[in-house]
């Protein structure tokens, strides 16, 4: 029977080589026409306005409740 860790390992290998596949076969295709990449940048600017948003947000109730258990610890 095989080592658990070592069947880890080789699974984590193998994920990672089928993520480098994927990544390849997702560059090596055709960005599309000027339309499509106009509305890939709208989508990717909007995607990236609402991430800055959330990790704001996250930031602040982070510090938030660090700061109420670091009172109520002391």
């Amino acid at each position: 029977m095989m080592d658990p860790l070592a069947l880890v390992f080789i699974l984590c290998l193998l994920a990672l080589t089928f993520v480098c596949y994927l990544i390849y076969r997702i560059i090596k295709n055709d960005p599309g026409t000027p339309k499509m990449r106009e509305i890939s940048d709208a989508i990717k600017e909007g995607a990236m306005a609402y991430l800055k948003r959330q990790y704001t947000i996250l930031s602040i109730f982070v510090v938030a409740i660090a700061v109420i258990v670091t009172l109520v610890l002391d």
